[in-house]
C-alpha cells in the first residue's frame, strides 16, 4: 500500500472498508510489487463524431464563405502571364591574325540596344500600344487604326447617337473634336487613320480609348519587361520576360521585340562589314600601288647599274654559266634594237632609190624585219605584179595610151 492509499481512522469508525482497499491493493501489486501494463487507447470516433455534429453549422459557413470569396477573386482579379525568349550573342572573333575586326557591341552594348527607341518604338507601333480602349471588349472597333505624321495625344471618347447614323469625337480635355456621318474615317482632325467596321457602331454606343505617343508606349513596354545577361562580363544569352493579361498579345509583343532587334542587329552588322570591306580594299590597293612603284624602282636601278661591276655570279654544276633573269632580257632587248636600228637604216636607204634606173621590188626582201611583216610583203607582191604588167604595156603601147597612163 502506498502512502497515498492510508487514510487516518477515527475511534468508534468501521474498519472493514479500510482493510478491503489494503486487500485489494496488494492483490494488485503481485509478488513481484509491480502494476500491470494499461490496455491501449483505441481511436476515439465518437468524440470526433460528436464535434462535428456540435459545430457542422460554423463548418458549413467558412465553406460557403471561403467558396465566395474565391469566386469573387477570380472576377476581380485579372490574371498576369509572362512570355520568355532567349537571344543568342555571337563571341567575339579571336585575337590571332594579322588582319581582324574589333568587335561591334559588347555584351551590355547589344543589352543597351535591345532597350532603345529603335527597337521599342517600332514595336510600339506595330503592335499600336499607342492605343488603349478602356473596355477590351471595345478593341475590334480599332481595326486599322493608325497615326497620322501629326496627332493630338489624350483621353477620347467615340458616341454614336441612337438613331446609329452619326457619331461624335470628343476629348476628356478640349470638348467635341469632329462629327459625322458613320461609315466616314474618324479623327481626321486629330491626326488618327481610322475608319471602324460599321457592325461595331451600333446604336447609342459609346467607346472610350487614350492616345499617347509611340516613345511611350516604348518606355511602358520597357517598364514591363525584364533583361538579363547570363554572364554580365562576356555573356552569350540575353533572356528576355515580359508580363501582360493576355497571353497570345503578350507573346506576340515578345516576339515583335525579338524580330526588330535581330532586323536593327543585322543591319548594324552589315554597315560594318560594307565599311570593313571599303577600307581594307583601299588598303590593299595602296599596298599594291607602293609594291608596283618599288618594283619599277628596282627594275630601273638594275638597269641603270648593268654596266656597272659587279660580283661575279656562281655558276651552277652542270652549266657552262648562270645569269640572272633581268639581266638576260636586258641583253636580249638591246639586241632588238640594235637589229631594228639597222633595218630601219636598211628600209630608208631602199626607199630613197625607189624610181632609180636599175631599182628592183626584190631589194626589200633584203631586209629581215620587212620578210617578218606579212602586210607588207603582201603590199610589195602586189606592187611587183603591178610594175610587170606596166613593163608589158609600154613594150606594146605608147605612154600615151590610156591603160600606160
Amino acid at each position: 500500500m502506498t502512502p497515498s492509499q492510508i487514510h487516518p481512522v477515527s475511534p468508534g469508525e468501521d474498519h472493514s472498508s479500510v482493510a478491503i482497499e489494503a486487500q485489494s491493493d496488494v492483490g494488485a501489486m503481485g509478488g513481484l510489487g509491480m502494476a500491470p501494463p494499461l490496455p491501449e487507447p483505441g481511436i476515439a470516433w465518437g468524440r470526433y463524431i460528436s464535434a462535428l455534429r456540435r459545430y457542422k453549422w460554423l463548418m458549413l459557413a467558412i465553406v460557403l464563405i471561403g467558396t465566395a470569396a474565391s469566386v469573387g477573386a477570380t472576377r476581380f482579379l485579372k490574371p498576369e502571364y509572362r512570355a520568355t525568349a532567349t537571344i543568342y550573342i555571337e563571341p567575339p572573333p579571336d585575337d590571332a591574325g594579322p588582319i581582324r575586326a574589333a568587335e561591334l557591341l559588347r555584351s551590355l552594348g547589344w543589352l543597351e540596344l535591345l532597350t532603345t527607341g529603335v527597337v521599342l518604338d517600332s514595336v510600339a507601333i506595330t503592335q499600336r500600344l499607342y492605343l488603349t480602349p478602356v473596355e477590351e471588349k471595345d478593341a475590334l472597333a480599332f481595326t486599322g487604326f493608325a497615326l497620322g505624321e501629326q496627332y493630338a495625344t489624350g483621353d477620347y471618347e467615340l458616341q454614336v447617337d441612337e438613331a446609329g447614323k452619326m457619331w461624335t469625337l470628343a476629348s476628356k480635355r478640349r470638348g467635341v473634336m469632329e462629327s459625322g456621318a458613320v461609315g466616314d474615317s474618324i479623327g481626321r482632325k486629330v491626326g488618327f487613320l481610322w475608319a471602324p467596321p460599321l457592325e461595331t457602331l451600333a446604336r447609342g454606343r459609346s467607346i472610350a480609348f487614350s492616345v499617347v505617343t509611340p516613345r511611350e508606349a516604348g518606355q511602358m513596354l520597357l517598364s514591363k519587361m525584364d533583361t538579363k545577361l547570363n554572364n554580365p562580363e562576356q555573356a552569350n544569352f540575353i533572356r528576355l520576360n515580359f508580363y501582360g493579361p493576355n497571353a497570345a498579345k503578350t507573346a506576340a509583343i515578345l516576339n515583335d521585340v525579338v524580330t526588330k532587334f535581330e532586323e536593327v542587329a543585322a543591319d548594324l552588322k552589315r554597315r560594318k562589314l560594307g565599311i570593313l570591306t571599303e577600307t581594307l580594299r583601299e588598303q590593299v590597293d595602296y599596298a599594291g600601288q607602293q609594291l608596283r612603284e618599288a618594283e619599277t624602282r628596282l627594275e630601273s636601278y638594275r638597269v641603270s647599274t648593268i654596266t656597272l661591276p659587279t660580283e661575279n655570279v656562281p655558276v651552277a654544276a652542270g652549266l657552262q654559266s648562270t645569269q640572272p633573269t633581268v639581266l638576260t632580257n636586258y641583253f636580249n632587248q638591246k639586241i632588238q634594237v640594235e637589229e631594228l636600228r639597222r633595218d630601219r637604216t636598211a628600209l630608208q636607204d631602199v626607199v630613197s632609190r625607189i624610181g632609180t634606173p636599175g631599182f628592183s621590188m626584190d631589194a626589200f626582201q633584203t631586209i629581215p624585219a620587212v620578210r617578218n611583216a606579212p602586210d607588207l610583203n603582201r603590199a610589195l607582191e602586189e606592187l611587183s605584179s603591178a610594175d610587170a604588167e606596166l613593163r608589158a604595156l609600154k613594150f606594146r603601147y605608147t605612154d600615151e595610151h590610156k591603160p600606160v597612163r
